[in-house]
């Protein structure tokens, strides 16, 4: 299992967040898995998810990168 936290420097609150964990020694293309749903991202604040990676080492988590996609948009008065 891998924990990622997430952080939301906007005034702004994601909602339905969807995203790919790329990861791999050489290239962060080797490999995919797929982030689970997290029903908000705060704004101003930090969430932590956990990304099942069954068959990841330490050499071929040193290229990383994460993709998100974002369902609503809410903006805060």
């Amino acid at each position: 299992f891998f924990h990622l936290d997430i952080g939301n420097p906007y005034f702004m609150t994601f909602a339905g967040v969807r995203g790919t964990l790329y990861y791999g020694e050489r290239s962060f293309i080797e490999n995919k898995v797929e982030i689970p749903l997290i029903q908000g991202l705060k704004a101003g604040g930090w969430t932590r998810t956990i990304v099942n990676i069954s068959r990841a080492t330490a050499s071929n988590m040193r290229n990383l990168r994460a993709e998100f996609f974002v369902e609503q948009v809410l903006l805060s008065k």
